[in-house]
């Protein structure tokens, strides 16, 4: 399973990678930037992504909106509120910071399910 990870932040990077690693989730491929976010999903196919959606001086949402168009399951990890998102990200599934690690492996597993994937 690939799954695309778009975070600023290198520490919560790092943590997230090694949730994931550790639950078994294959290759974990990261990126701190739109740009090199938009430029990955073009270059390989991801089963999933987590999106962090404040980068620093720009959002995902631009991320987001390719993830859906591409059938992509995705979730948020972020620190805002479902009510404060953009109207087209509300009913995605949200891990709110600070999280758990399981949080993140439950919050990914239901997007996997609702995508009619298999869980690792």
């Amino acid at each position: 399973m690939q799954i695309l990870l778009v975070e600023d932040e290198a520490i919560i990077a790092m943590d997230i990678e090694m949730i994931l690693e550790s639950a078994g989730y294959g290759l974990i491929i990261t990126t701190n930037t739109v740009a090199a976010a938009l430029r990955k999903i073009g270059e390989q196919g991801f089963d999933a992504a987590l999106l962090d959606l404040n980068l620093g001086s720009e959002t995902t949402i631009a991320v987001a909106d390719e993830l859906v168009r591409r059938e992509i399951p995705f979730l948020l990890v972020t620190g805002r509120d479902a009510p404060s998102l953009p109207e087209q990200l509300r009913s995605r599934p949200i891990v709110r910071k600070p999280y758990g690690p399981g949080e993140i492996l439950r919050t990914l597993g239901t997007a996997l399910q609702g995508a009619g994937m298999e869980l690792n």
